[in-house]
């Protein structure tokens, strides 16, 4: 089987599988045929050859090539003309072109304006910058940042990815809905092939062009027309009733469920039809069936397919941090104490008395301390007496000496 041959055998694998709609099926057919027709390399960013004849030039734009092609216009790739404005939007860009037939109907032209004009509202590193609404005779456009990187069409793989790349994958996209959402802003059309992973892993979304400003009084997109996109629109915008962020946190929970199991939550080949009454029964299979995930995953994600808007997550960053189980937390153990350092002191030998023989107490007897008093007086009185004596002689030897 040829290169060609292969890659229309998976874009017809895609169709069937809900994973792009019939227009971007037919559109990226094209491309392929009239790239291997020309010559051209099929993989990366391939310059195409576009069924509507355009010119080298759109407003202030010079045209590159073609980038590619679906059902509402051609993606080109363009350069602004003065090289101080290509640099401030980071060098070539890429314009979305409505097909010329739609960009008549003046009614499309009203909304079409209001609704390409939220774009320059966001400022988010997964949402394509918008700089500027392009308006050229017979030619409108959305002029927006060029993303290079792979589709994230390509990341639905059979038997799906691990729960964890799935999780990182889908983190900065969850930020940058709930980015959108916070500016009143409802995609509408979120789907994989609306969103281009860079080299880095970056999820990036591209396409604002049927976005819905709920903060506008002047509601252009509150018809009875449902829009989207058949395989990942949420059920209440079969009818056009009711639709706001909730719709957007569906289209997330399907991709989650695709890149999870390889699949989408309904037979492969449905009709758009034959989908939306899957969608409006609630009769979607249980991604626990189709993928080796927990329990715990396949009930968040079916959560988020829920047919009540009001049963979903209230915020995307949460619906995708919840996939994951959470593990009960154990306490932690407490950290060894540290050592005290305590210098080691011997202790004093006990000191030894010496051995004394007890001793009876004396008793006090008053005739022997009187007895011992009259002694002692007796002797002194006997010294005075002498003194005396004594001195009687000397002075007798001095008399009679004189």
């Amino acid at each position: 089987m040829s290169e060609l041959e292969n890659k229309l055998t998976e874009l017809k694998r895609l169709l069937d599988m809900g994973l792009i709609d019939q227009s971007d099926f037919d559109g990226q057919k094209k491309a392929l045929l009239a790239a291997a027709v020309g010559g051209a390399p099929l993989g990366g960013e391939t310059r195409v050859e576009s069924s509507v004849d355009l010119p080298d030039r759109l407003g202030s734009y010079r045209v590159l090539g073609t980038l590619g092609e679906g059902g509402m216009g051609t993606v080109l790739r363009a350069r602004h003309a003065e090289e101080g404005w290509a640099r401030r939007q980071g060098g070539d860009v890429a314009i979305k072109l409505i097909q010329p037939h739609i960009a008549r109907d003046p009614g499309f032209r009203e909304r079409f304006f209001a609704e390409a004009e939220l774009g320059r509202k966001v400022s988010h590193d997964s949402v394509a910058t918008v700089f500027d609404v392009l308006a050229d005779g017979d030619h409108l456009g959305t002029v927006m940042s060029l993303v290079e990187g792979r589709e994230l069409t390509t990341f639905v793989r059979p038997g799906g990815l691990p729960l964890s790349e799935v999780v990182a994958l889908l983190r900065p996209l969850a930020q940058a809905l709930d980015h959108l959402h916070g500016l009143g802003i409802i995609h509408r059309d979120l789907k994989p092939a609306n969103v281009k992973v860079r080299a880095d892993g970056t999820p990036v979304l591209l396409d604002l062009g049927i976005a819905k400003d709920m903060t506008s009084d002047a509601n252009h997109t509150a018809t009875a027309t449902a829009m989207g996109t058949a395989g990942w629109m949420a059920p209440e915008q079969a009818d056009a009733k009711n639709v706001g962020p909730a719709a957007d946190r569906y289209a997330l929970g399907g991709i989650a469920y695709a890149l999870l199991s390889g699949r989408m939550p309904w037979a492969d080949g449905a009709s758009a039809a034959r989908i939306l009454t899957h969608k409006l029964g609630g009769n979607l299979v249980p991604l626990s069936q189709v993928s080796a995930v927990s329990a715990h995953t396949s009930q968040a994600v079916m959560k988020m397919l829920s047919l009540d808007p009001s049963a979903r997550p209230s915020r995307c960053v949460a619906f995708v941090n919840g996939l994951q189980p959470t593990q009960a937390l154990k306490p932690k153990p407490k950290p060894p104490e540290k050592a005290v350092y305590e210098p080691k002191v011997e202790a004093p030998a006990p000191i030894s008395k010496p051995d004394v023989e007890p001793t009876e107490p004396e008793t006090f007897d008053e005739n022997e301390f009187n007895k011992e008093m009259k002694t002692a007086v007796g002797v002194a009185l006997g010294y005075v007496a002498v003194l005396i004596v004594i001195g009687v002689v000397i002075g007798i030897i001095l008399i009679a000496a004189s």
